[in-house]
């Protein structure tokens, strides 16, 4: 197991997990266990409830990849634990496309909402990518990809987060940076409205589903965003 550690953050990429899905409690538990063992102070069953919890919500999992999340307390640090299945697997609570998942990136947080959704932010880009699917393939594919990328994304957000606490302003940083992920939902909301639209008119019904349980989604998001928002504010 390897590990890249920022003083923001702890970054974990899991060895290859072979793991039942029959149970989303389990197969939580059983991936946390592998990974987190060692930390002292981590309680794996309140986490491995909380994921539950929030993946029965909504699901996280899409184009080949889950993005289970949660908010506990007593974390000291921010936790991103990156896990890629040796064969595709069934997700516990389904996918927004129907499709299996190669990969789990579990975003642990004590209550940073900022790192939570510049993190899932820059992932969902990278997801986005024509060559992700090729670092889903084989173990040091993912492995090598994982390390570049959390590396990065310290590094983009050190300057960030150096401004943030010389003026003492954290609630500006993150409004804009939610006013960003908003905009880069709304696109995408806008691009799902106007093919429904098209395959409406070519009466395409299986293409049409999809393209709505899409805008769903991304709806589901933006209300995620929102209600994390609030959460934040009633906890200051």
């Amino acid at each position: 197991e390897d590990c890249v550690n920022s003083m923001k953050a702890i970054f974990l990429i899991s060895p290859s997990e072979l793991v039942d899905t029959t149970d989303a409690r389990k197969m939580f538990s059983t991936i946390l266990q592998n990974s987190l063992d060692k930390m002292l102070g981590i309680d794996i069953a309140s986490l491995s409830e909380r994921l539950c919890h929030r993946e029965r919500i909504m699901t996280t999992a899409g184009d080949g990849v889950a993005r289970p999340h949660c908010y506990d307390p007593k974390l000291d640090h921010n936790i991103v634990l990156m896990t890629r299945f040796i064969s595709p697997i069934n997700w516990p609570t389904g996918s927004f496309d129907n499709k299996p998942v190669s990969a789990a990136f579990f975003i642990l947080t004590k209550s940073d909402v900022m790192f939570r959704i510049k993190f899932g932010s820059r992932l969902e880009r990278a997801i986005r990518q024509p060559t992700f699917d090729k670092h889903l393939s084989d173990a040091d594919s993912f492995k090598k990809f994982s390390e570049a990328f959390c590396t990065q994304f310290m590094r983009d957000m050190k300057p960030s987060i150096e401004s943030t606490e010389e003026v003492n302003t954290p609630s500006a940083h993150i409004s804009k940076t939610i006013c960003h992920e908003i905009k880069n939902h709304c696109f995408v909301i806008r691009s799902c409205v106007d093919e429904i639209i098209t395959l409406t008119n070519a009466n395409s019904n299986r293409k049409l589903n999809h393209a709505v349980k899409k805008l769903n989604q991304r709806i589901k998001s933006i209300i995620e965003i929102w209600e994390l928002v609030n959460e934040k504010g009633n906890a200051t």
